[in-house]
């Protein structure tokens, strides 16, 4: 996304619905739950990057993928 946020050059205050239009199946579904946060203070590109990591990628797998590579 972020390359494509710098091709485009798209600003700041866009990238995140700019984003959530190329969410599908349970990515988009989780994100109409999700919908309300992009209003609270701070939320951006990275917040949402954080969060989709969090949900579809959790910590624990994290640390197993992590633990393989080392």
């Amino acid at each position: 996304m972020e390359k494509l946020f710098d091709t485009l050059q798209c600003p700041e205050e866009l990238e995140v619905g700019f984003a959530v239009f190329y969410l599908k199946d349970k990515a988009n579904l989780w994100w109409a739950t999700m919908r309300e946060r992009q209003h609270e203070l701070g939320f951006d590109w990275g917040r949402l990057k954080e969060l989709i990591k969090d949900h579809f990628y959790p910590v624990p797998l994290q640390k197993a993928k992590k633990n393989e590579i080392m």
